[in-house]
């Protein structure tokens, strides 16, 4: 059926809309959420498998979203032809997987085909992460979908015979370890292009934190360009189509908070196995309010990871850290690339525990690649800290923001001017020990306070984790985007503890 289109001023962000009145659908048998074929009648290579809404038209009308309107190459009022379309086999898949049966490599490059290709409705999306929440997934499984996630998305190589990476497991605030390594190890030689996320519930991801400083996206062909001159680059994955899958998946995983084993190792190896990684350290802190608060489920991850970077060629390795308390003295993104200065130039007031974490985790990375490869007898956190105390890993660092149109001569001052304005002080109520520093509380202010959008708000602690203080005592400084930030930050404070003082 030919039918007049109308352009709508609304976007999917993703899946393929059209909308019909209900009388005009009841008449083509069509109901809502189902998937319709639309073409371009005067160029049939133009189409779209899209997902049917109603609205308020009576007349034989329809309706598209933006950018599917866009894909057809039409005007407004043009013709486009209209049938129904079935369901994507993958979808009976998704019910065997249901059934907790086990699906075979090409079923699971088909699901992960459909979710690339907007073809599966976020619940039929849903549907299968919970049944893999509920059924599980075999190391077969794991490694299918975590090779399917890599493969339908923009896939990376280098030619070298090692290319370095390293992960975090997240819920650490000021956990920004990944701008002092990826220059260190850079700076010995070795290739670490490192693509990194923006924040999902955090106040900061590593490539807000780099966006501070640079340019955190690039093509492909400027990314290689990057690491052929620096050895190393830190970008936003997202500006990239490496494991477009993933991103979907975790979009429709978060509001469930389920994060099933198969696909937490494929979500985090599929996109180490697209940037071309032949080395891999991964980091999982453990702590009361991580992802991880028990160890034999951390060793369980660990064993599992390392089988399936194994199959996909890659060596990998895993510290699992303490993930109890902040690193670092900032938290947002302004004072995370502080943090990361400091520690890079080595300055008298540089976070000792942020240093500490970058070594041991730089140093674990290095070990795993071999240390007979730099010639050198001690272990990997000396030579990390070697690097550094040198000035080497903070003179790569300036190259690697340089290559990324950055400024490299950016100073401490330059940062501190562009922290935001309205702040207020958390003092001591007591005199004694600081016991204790709520992650939970510390992402939900500086959010509230407004990081990581607005990247010079966040929190600055004075005092961290077993510092003794008297009462009275400046213990956290928080900058807020806006006076009304800053009342609903006060208002939390006044509400729920975040540093426990004994």
């Amino acid at each position: 059926m030919k039918v007049p289109a109308k352009r709508l001023p609304l976007h999917s962000g993703g899946h393929d809309v059209v909308v019909l009145g209900k009388k005009f659908a009841a008449e083509l048998d069509l109901h809502p959420m189902d998937r319709v074929l639309v073409r371009n009648p005067a160029d049939e290579s133009k189409w779209v498998t899209a997902h049917l809404n109603f609205w308020y038209e009576t007349n034989p009308v329809v309706g598209l979203f933006g950018d599917t309107f866009d894909k057809l190459g039409i005007k407004n009022g043009d013709e486009v032809s209209l049938f129904p379309a079935p369901k994507p086999g993958s979808v009976n898949h998704i019910i065997r997987k249901m059934d907790r049966q086990q699906l075979s490599e090409e079923e699971i490059f088909e699901i992960v085909r459909d979710i690339v290709d907007a073809k599966l409705t976020d619940l039929e999306i849903a549907s299968f992460i919970t049944s893999t929440y509920m059924a599980g997934t075999t190391l077969d499984e794991t490694y299918y979908l975590t090779k399917a996630i890599a493969e339908t998305g923009d896939m990376l190589s280098f030619e070298t015979d090692i290319v370095a990476d390293k992960h975090c497991s997240g819920s650490v605030p000021g956990n920004r370890t990944t701008p002092i390594v990826v220059p260190a190890v850079a700076a010995l030689g070795i290739t670490i292009p490192k693509s990194s996320s923006r924040s999902i519930t955090s106040p900061a991801g590593t490539a807000d934190v780099m966006e501070v400083l640079c340019r955190v996206t690039f093509t492909k062909e400027e990314i290689r360009d990057i690491v052929s001159k620096t050895n190393g680059c830190i970008i936003w994955g997202g500006g990239l189509k490496i494991a477009p899958a993933d991103a979907k998946l975790i979009t429709v995983r978060k509001p469930l908070k389920a994060d099933p084993e198969g696909l937490l190792i494929s979500s985090i190896l599929s996109k180490k196995y697209a940037m071309g990684a032949t080395h891999i350290m991964l980091d999982i802190p453990l702590g009361l309010e991580t992802r991880y608060n028990n160890i034999g489920e951390a060793k369980l991850l660990e064993r599992e990871l390392i089988q399936i970077a194994s199959r996909l060629g890659m060596k990998a390795a895993v510290v699992i850290s303490d993930g109890d308390e902040p690193i670092g003295q900032g938290v947002g993104p302004v004072l995370e690339a502080m943090d990361v200065i400091k520690v890079l130039r080595s300055t008298p007031d540089a976070p000792a525990d942020l240093r500490e974490k970058a070594l041991m985790v730089g140093g674990k990375l290095l070990e795993l690649i071999g240390m007979d490869r730099f010639d050198y007898n001690g272990t990997g956190a000396e030579l990390m800290a070697g690097v550094i105390d040198s000035g080497k890993a903070y003179e790569k660092f300036r190259e690697i923001i340089a290559a990324q149109e950055g400024n490299p001569e950016v100073s401490l001052d330059d940062l501190r001017k562009r922290l935001a304005t309205h702040t207020f002080d958390i003092v001591a109520d007591k005199s004694g020990m600081i016991i204790d520093i709520q992650n939970q509380v510390v992402a939900k202010v500086a959010r509230i306070a407004g990081a990581p959008q607005n990247h010079g708000c966040g929190i600055f602690f004075h005092h961290k984790f077993e510092d003794m203080v008297a009462e009275g005592e400046i213990l956290a400084t928080v900058y807020c985007g806006n006076p009304d930030k800053l009342r609903r930050a006060r208002r939390i404070l006044n509400s729920t503890e975040m540093i426990f003082i004994r």
